[in-house]
């Protein structure tokens, strides 16, 4: 259809609404529904899930004054539901026509009303499922060709190591951790011919690229707009506090005196397999058991397939935490953990490649080095000096409040958003 609103035409699409759901917003045109308050408003719609970033960051962002929703086309029962924390609108239907109907009013919705549309992993780099393109991308999607032709600026956040990203240049940036993945063992997954096609889409697509302080090693990691510090990435700092309540089915029984060592993998059996684990669980586990027979009070509790709601409370209760021990940055776990106030060892290498400005929240991050070789010496460092555990405790809860939370990373985006409106390039290196 088409109307007049305010002295313009409008254009959309009439589509049946979901059933099951009580959103009015499905009942009328998204590009009414989804029509700012304000036009002058700043704006964003983010696409797709990003764990539970964006619907945290979109929250946090209208508090600020924005114009900001998170978009979902993904059905409530999938296998991904457990990491997701909610959405603002989910477009799903059981009828891939409705889901294509929705996904053509969206695109007008987006043009009209946002001036930025921020989508998470590049292989979902579409608003129709048609162009979704796993595991690499060899094209540059039309509907966003089309939005930034009509003024939209596009912005991304990384979903992983690999994403748009060659893995030749990682090895050579991460001094060689693709030789502890599995997936190196799979070039037909993560290959340089893939990840390549995939760096030269988003390379020029892209006005923003969140780099959330994964290795910047390829091009399109480090153009005008890549971020390095962390903006999408971020916790609500309440839901992750050191004193939530621990719900009685989930606390640990433990003896007296007994140090309880935290260790956890998501996907655990997809992305491990003998000597390949990028977690380096194995050296986790001898570290521990060399302890215990030497006579230290220390236990090791390991999680994987946990839900994303229900990690925090088992990780509240660790006295240490270790994430990874070879990759050399750090992800959700050692993100949550250091929220929750713990401290955390991980293989952590804060200085960028070659070329590629320094990181400022890398420079302040408090993680405690270690990697397979020197995890056993310095857990039993931290066992055997409890003040150090509780200064890096400490510490960790600092950290995040200043660069993971949602109000902190809600603040950096309206300034990126803001330079990125001006021309500027979006990361303005440490003086």
């Amino acid at each position: 259809y088409i109307k007049s609103v305010g002295g313009k035409r409008q254009r959309g699409f009439r589509i049946p609404a979901l059933p099951t759901r009580d959103d009015t917003r499905l009942e009328q045109s998204l590009v009414e529904s989804l029509a700012p308050a304000n036009p002058d408003q700043k704006s964003v719609l983010f696409l797709h899930q990003s764990y539970y970033h964006f619907f945290h960051l979109a929250a946090a962002l209208r508090e600020r004054g924005f114009h900001a929703q998170l978009v979902s086309f993904e059905s409530p029962d999938s296998a991904n539901a457990p990491f997701y924390h909610g959405e603002d609108l989910n477009l799903w239907h059981e009828q891939a026509s409705v889901r294509k109907a929705r996904a053509y009013d969206l695109l007008e919705a987006v043009a009209q009303h946002f001036k930025v549309i921020h989508f998470h992993g590049a292989e979902l780099a579409s608003l129709f499922e048609v162009n979704y393109q796993p595991p690499a991308r060899d094209d540059v999607p039309w509907d966003l060709l089309e939005l930034k032709r009509r003024g939209v600026r596009i912005g991304h956040s990384i979903s992983g190591c690999n994403t748009g990203q060659r893995p030749s240049l990682l090895y050579k940036a991460s001094d060689g951790v693709c030789d502890k993945c599995i997936w190196q063992l799979h070039p037909e997954v993560c290959g340089d011919p893939q990840m390549g096609a995939q760096n030269t889409m988003l390379e020029s697509l892209l006005d923003l690229n969140a780099i959330e302080v994964d290795w910047p090693a390829d091009t399109s990691r480090h153009t005008k707009g890549s971020y390095y510090d962390p903006l999408t990435y971020c916790v609500d700092t309440q839901m992750w506090a050191p004193n939530i309540d621990v719900p009685d089915e989930m606390k640990f029984e433990r003896e007296p005196g007994e140090i309880l060592i935290f260790h956890a993998v998501g996907n655990f059996d997809k992305r491990a397999k003998s000597d390949r684990n990028i977690k380096g669980s194995g050296a986790v586990i001898a570290a521990v058991e060399r302890l215990q027979a030497e006579g230290y009070p220390a236990r090791l509790v390991f999680k994987t397939g946990v839900p994303s709601k229900d990690m925090k409370f088992y990780q509240v209760q660790a006295d240490i935490v270790v994430d990874q021990l070879n990759y050399g940055r750090y992800g959700a776990s050692a993100r949550e953990c250091m929220a929750l106030g713990l401290p955390v060892i991980s293989r952590f290498i804060p200085e960028q490649p070659e070329g590629v400005p320094a990181s400022r929240a890398l420079e302040e991050c408090p993680l405690i080095h270690a990697d397979e070789t020197t995890v056993y010496d310095v857990l039993k460092d931290l066992l055997d000096h409890p003040e150090k555990r509780q200064a890096a405790a400490e510490a960790s809860r600092k950290y995040v409040m200043k660069w993971h939370s949602k109000d902190s990373c809600a603040a950096r985006y309206e300034i990126v958003y803001d330079r990125m409106m001006s021309g500027l390039p979006v990361y303005e290196p440490m003086r």
